[in-house]
């Protein structure tokens, strides 16, 4: 629970001072060197006296010495009503602000306790609620140790106002960090008092909290949630995030990009430049057999004009039937591909409002056949990948790279899925072919010469069909 507190007025006393200058004028004129001295005396001694009175700080905003000499008072949990805070000095004081109705204050008490037990010589707790009487406090105390168990003995501060003349308090949880010294170090939330981190202040002799965003600090972070957040400096500068899906219109300085990744170097889904249907297809594609069902989709409210004499790759020119380039990417944890995948579908259903199901369909599909295999088996040679929309030239790989690099590498835009129907199990050897690699019937015109043919023919397959 937050709770917001009335604004913080600075405390003067100026009668003191008056008192000062005027009990050294006694002093004759035939000594003005010692006058001098004892009115800075004097001066001195009076700013130490405001320090030591409860609530006498002359800045309420700054860290320093706020704490120093401040006489905490209304002890309850304690062996005395009120206790200087120099009495602490040589250990970390932390003064934690809270009140009743302050609930993730009062659920913290049992690490409170903890924490208290653990570093009991190096470090004191003091809670203080300078809101409430003693009586609700220990009312509240008493009714928390029969419904939860927990006996809260750490020293209780109650009702003292002048607690809220030493620092500006906009919220609660709120924790004051004093230094073995008695310096103010630091002001956090209550999330950061934990034992690792005491620990650390105490090895490392290091305060590295996160600190206390006050309302007005709130400003320089506010952010417009109805944009997304950290672009275009909407929120500022983040360096890490630990989960993230984008989806945008492409620029047209970005290459076709289709990526997926989780390995030890990273975990993400990456399209560039891509059409709706691409989008899909890679969603919806198997990463390790991508020519199968990868190119098996029907968008049902695009139309897809292509002629199949002209199918170009994805990486050279637009086939036409879809306008719009869009980029996705899914940044997240390490996981199975297959979550990667799921994750995608989900993210483009919430936008496209396209609902996805295979069907079995007769429809035309690329048929890669081949009438003698011993043409193409492999026979000798290291393995050799070589491909370029001209050209491809490969040794001692299977029938599956042949069509991978078919439907993903130059028949991307293909509406036709590609199938192997040649039968052939074992490795490919020496297959070249010089020609154009868009161009289907060229395609088919080079695998003549191994006995090989890739016509268009009517299949009964699974077809991703997607509807609004």
């Amino acid at each position: 629970m937050i709770q917001t507190f009335p604004k913080i007025q600075d405390i003067e006393d100026k009668p003191r001072l008056s008192h000062i200058i005027k009990s050294n004028r006694i002093l004759n004129n035939n000594n003005l060197s010692m006058k001098y001295c004892l009115v800075l005396l004097g001066l001195v001694s009076y700013i130490l006296s405001c320090e030591a009175q409860s609530g006498k700080v002359a800045s309420t905003n700054l860290l320093g010495s706020q704490f120093k000499y401040y006489t905490f008072k209304n002890l309850i949990n304690y062996t005395k009503p009120s206790v200087n805070a120099k009495e602490f000095r040589g250990k970390i004081l932390i003064v934690d602000y809270w009140s009743t109705g302050c609930a993730a204050c009062i659920v913290a008490w049992p690490r409170l306790l903890e924490i208290q037990n653990e570093f009991k010589k190096d470090v004191q707790i003091i809670l203080v609620n300078p809101w409430e009487s003693k009586s609700t406090i220990i009312k509240t105390i008493n009714r928390r140790k029969e419904v939860a168990g927990v006996n809260m003995i750490l020293p209780v501060s109650c009702g003292d106002k002048e607690l809220l003349k030493l620092l500006k308090i906009e919220g609660i949880p709120f924790v004051a960090w004093v230094n073995a010294k008695g310096q103010l170090s630091t002001i956090t939330g209550g999330e950061e008092l934990t034992s690792d981190n005491i620990e650390h202040i105490l090895k490392e002799k290091a305060w590295n909290l996160k600190p206390y965003i006050r309302n007005s600090d709130w400003d320089k972070f506010t952010a417009d949630i109805k944009k997304p957040l950290f672009v275009n400096n909407n929120g500022g500068f983040i360096d890490t995030v630990y989960w993230q899906s984008i989806l945008t219109k492409s620029k047209d300085s970005l290459l076709p990009t289709f990526d997926f990744r989780s390995d030890t170097y990273g975990c993400w889904v990456h399209c560039a430049k891509c059409t709706i249907t691409d989008l899909y297809r890679m969603a919806y594609s198997n990463r390790f057999e991508r020519p199968g069902k990868m190119d098996r989709l029907i968008l049902s409210t695009i139309k897809e004009e292509t002629d199949s004499n002209t199918l170009v790759s994805g990486a050279v020119v637009d086939t036409g039937y879809e306008k719009q380039r869009y980029i996705y990417h899914l940044t997240c944890p390490r996981s199975p591909i297959e979550n990667l995948q799921l994750w995608f579908q989900e993210d483009l259903k919430r936008y496209f409002r396209y609902s996805a199901r295979w069907e079995k369909r007769k429809v035309l599909c690329l048929i890669l056949k081949a009438s003698d295999t011993s043409l193409i088996a492999y026979k000798s040679g290291p393995p050799e990948k070589q491909m370029t929309i001209f050209m491809m030239h490969f040794n001692k790989e299977k029938v599956s790279y042949l069509v991978e690099r078919l439907a993903v590498g130059v028949l991307t835009r293909s509406p036709y899925p590609l199938i192997d129907e040649t039968g052939f199990k074992g490795l490919l050897g020496d297959i070249e072919m010089d020609t154009d690699l868009t161009d289907i019937s060229k395609i088919d015109d080079a695998l003549k010469k191994y006995k090989m043919s890739l016509t268009l023919e009517e299949r009964e397959i699974e077809i991703l069909v997607l509807r609004k």
